[in-house]
C-alpha cells in the first residue's frame, strides 16, 4: 500500500508492516548494484489471507493522525495523500473481499 508508505518514509522510528515501498525492478536493481547475480525469481499469490483488508482499514482509520505528527510532511503531499485516500475509501466501500498483492521473491549468488 504506497499510500502507508508516503507518510511511513518520513518517520525516524515505525513500528508499521509497510515503510517503504519496494519495486521487484528496485529489487533487481539494488541487487544487482551490490554484486549478487538473480539466478531465479518468482511471484507467491497469496491465497485466503486477509492482509489487505487490514492494511486498507489501518490506513483508512489512521492516516490523519498519522500525518497531523510529521512536521516535515509537506502540505502538497499531504493534500495528495489524502486524495488517495478518498479514491480507496470509494474503491473499497463496496469491496467484499481485497486481494493481498503477490510477494516477489528470488535467490541471488
Amino acid at each position: 500500500m504506497s499510500i502507508q508508505a508516503q507518510y511511513e518514509c518520513f518517520k525516524e522510528i515505525s513500528q508499521a508492516n509497510i515503510r517503504t515501498l519496494f519495486t521487484p525492478s528496485d529489487l533487481r536493481e539494488i541487487t544487482e548494484r551490490a554484486g549478487w547475480n538473480i539466478i531465479r525469481e518468482d511471484s507467491i499469490v497469496p491465497v485466503g489471507l486477509q492482509d489487505a483488508r487490514w492494511e486498507v482499514d489501518i490506513t483508512l482509520a489512521d492516516y490523519m493522525t498519522e500525518l497531523s505528527k510529521l512536521e516535515n510532511v509537506p502540505d502538497k503531499l499531504k493534500t495528495y495523500i489524502q486524495s488517495e485516500v478518498k479514491l480507496l475509501r470509494e474503491i473499497t466501500r463496496n469491496a467484499y473481499e481485497v486481494q493481498t498483492m503477490p510477494t516477489f521473491i528470488f535467490v541471488a549468488e
